[in-house]
């Protein structure tokens, strides 16, 4: 599939935006997918939707497939397809994760990957300057493109779109008591985005999606205060990141089998929800 989208370097994407001219391309380390469909100011990002790790790293690894698929967040690349401006993360977490810190970005310790051994022989000092220029650039590709599409006022609506999981094996119950959707927002500027935060929280509440109780949270298990928010808030203040968590009751679980229907219809309330959100944004 991917291998339908043109390879850029950095000067095409920056030629591309200058121009204000849509466009799909892999970035040139191939961390992401970026796409532009209209210069809206409204980016999705879906940073913990890839699978890949690189051919030299797989026999190194303890964990095996299936498990990484299970902490990643599949799908999720579909709930922002309809945002003008996507920026898609192509590598697993497991390779490095962008929504960590750069020197916490690999799983080396259980602790850091849920208890879950990821090394059988750890990447060596090279293969880990690879995995770290490749979270540089998607960082990197972040920021030169929130700034661009923002424009002189720096303002735009990013909403950062993750999945996380309700079930375990042991635990098979435990998936009722968890809500639909957890908006974090420690990391945002509450004086400042106080009426956009309570706004994205009631128009959440009023989604409706057929045989589900829709349930919203703030800050309940996941804060929204990881890499990603940190680093929009701090070089981009008057911006407004959204950090959504879904739950997966639109896929089973354990098996990784995707509900396309479910699918669609979320990706249909986020992104009615994204532009309703950038409306209020930009007038408040």
């Amino acid at each position: 599939m991917l291998e339908r989208y043109p390879r850029f370097s950095w000067g095409d994407i920056k030629k591309r935006l200058a121009e204000k001219a849509p466009f799909e391309a892999i970035s040139p380390m191939g961390t992401s997918l970026i796409r532009v469909k209209n210069y809206e100011p409204l980016i999705g990002l879906a940073v913990h939707a890839g699978h890949r790790v690189r051919e030299e790293l797989i026999p190194k690894m303890a964990i095996e497939e299936d498990e990484r698929a299970y902490e990643e967040d599949l799908f999720v690349e579909h709930f922002i397809v309809d945002f003008p401006i996507q920026m898609i993360g192509l590598d697993s977490r497991y390779e490095y994760d962008v929504n960590r810190p750069k020197e916490q970005a690999v799983y080396l310790k259980p602790f850091q990957s849920w208890g879950k051994k990821v090394w059988q022989n750890p990447p060596t000092k090279d293969e880990l300057q690879i995995s770290h220029q490749k979270y540089d650039e998607f960082h990197e590709l972040m920021d030169f493109l929130i700034g661009e599409i923002g424009g002189p006022q720096r303002k735009a609506v990013v909403f950062d779109v993750h999945s996380y999981n309700s079930k375990r094996p042991q635990q098979p119950d435990r998936n009722a008591q968890f809500p639909l959707f957890i908006l974090g927002t420690a990391a945002l500027d509450r004086k400042k985005h106080g009426k956009s935060i309570e706004f994205v929280l009631s128009d959440l509440d009023k989604i409706q999606l057929p045989g589900f109780t829709v349930t919203v949270k703030e800050n309940e298990i996941f804060k929204g205060d990881g890499a990603i928010a940190k680093t929009i808030v701090k070089n981009y203040p008057d911006s407004f990141v959204i950090n959504l968590e879904v739950k997966k009751m639109y896929m089973d679980e354990l098996t990784g089998k995707g509900d396309e229907k479910m699918i669609r219809l979320l990706a249909n309330e986020i992104h009615k929800l994204g532009q309703k959100t950038l409306d209020q944004f930009l007038c408040s």
